[in-house]
């Protein structure tokens, strides 16, 4: 999400939902072998469901959920992303020059300002099924 030029979504702070509707690969609905799903990169915490079927959350990018028995044909897979609001701060500083949108008790001036990096946000990827 960071790379994107429209401010709105570059320096987003909250949930990000993501659904995309995919065809199984051939000899992955039929098959006896233990299926895997790996979402990849991500920031910070990804809630997972599957056609509907929540999988869970999960923090750590790279983990591999076991989903045999629940792929068909054609899926829905949908990720909602927690994004931390970091970024949202920066993006304060940059568009306002102040903190705007956002209230905090903590002194954040002193921890970020416009030019501190922003973190990598949203779902990364890439998004994989695994025999």
């Amino acid at each position: 999400m960071t790379d994107f030029e429209n401010s709105d979504i570059r320096y987003f702070a909250g949930n990000a939902k993501y659904t995309l509707n995919f065809a199984a690969p051939d000899g992955f609905v039929e098959g006896k072998e233990t299926i895997w799903l790996n979402i990849g990169s991500f920031e910070s915490v990804a809630d997972i469901s599957l056609n509907g079927k929540p999988l869970g959350k999960i923090w750590k990018p790279g983990t591999e959920l076991n989903i045999t028995g629940l792929i068909k044909a054609d899926n829905e897979l949908t990720v909602t992303v927690a994004n931390v609001y970091r970024n949202r701060f920066i993006g304060d500083f940059v568009q306002y020059g102040k903190v705007q949108n956002l209230w905090t008790s903590c002194p954040i001036d002193r921890l970020l300002d416009k030019d501190k990096p922003l973190k990598p946000s949203g779902l990364m990827g890439p998004i994989r099924l695994i025999k």
